[in-house]
């Protein structure tokens, strides 16, 4: 037991000496790209800025691999500021540094995040011009799980990344005809606390 003990306090120890802690504000270009049943093409609907914020634990496995926990809170959408999905998630990356002797502090970041859908706002709605002129119902998807990919790199105590998030399942259906899903350019910028 004492043993155990004794282990526990050493990883844990190991674990925060190799550990970052970093909030981090991020800047977005946000649009949607969709898929028509009726068309086998994708293309993308308008780009919109937005904002993000969040923090990171990083926690280093060794020189080649770190490990990266990330809640934050996001602005997606399209068409134009009225138009915005807020969200808020948790990523879970891995950040592999390809060159540990030459570029020591660069890194490849590949994740998953989890968002959750927690307000939209839909100023401007979108028309069915060909039909009834009315705005078209549209159906909101509350959980958002996409991938990420990105580059960083950490400056003494400041990190500097930038990729993209796009979303495995649709976060809009319209009339179960077409899908609309969040594709998300990102730079974010981030300060170590420890």
């Amino acid at each position: 037991m004492r043993s155990l003990a004794i282990a526990f306090i050493f990883l844990s120890s190991y674990g925060f000496a190799q550990s970052r802690l970093a909030p981090f504000i991020q800047l977005n270009a946000a649009s949607h790209w969709i898929k028509n049943d009726n068309e086998p093409s994708r293309h993308a609907y308008s780009f919109r800025s937005g904002l993000g914020a969040g923090i990171k634990y990083d926690l280093n496995v060794n020189q080649f691999v770190s490990l990266s926990f990330r809640a934050r809170y996001s602005q997606k959408g399209y068409q134009s500021r009225s138009n915005t999905l807020h969200y808020v998630g948790l990523d879970q990356v891995i950040q592999i540094s390809p060159m540990p002797n030459t570029l020591k502090f660069a890194y490849l970041a590949l994740g998953i995040n989890n968002d959750r859908l927690v307000k939209k706002r839909f100023s401007d709605p979108l028309i069915d011009h060909n039909v009834s002129g009315k705005p078209i119902d549209l159906s909101f998807n509350k959980w958002s799980v996409g991938s990420i990919i990105g580059v960083g790199y950490w400056l003494d105590k400041l990190t500097l990344e930038a990729g993209i998030n796009f979303d495995v399942a649709p976060s809009l259906v319209i009339k179960d005809e077409l899908e609309l899903r969040n594709y998300l350019w990102y730079f974010n910028f981030g300060f170590q606390l420890f």
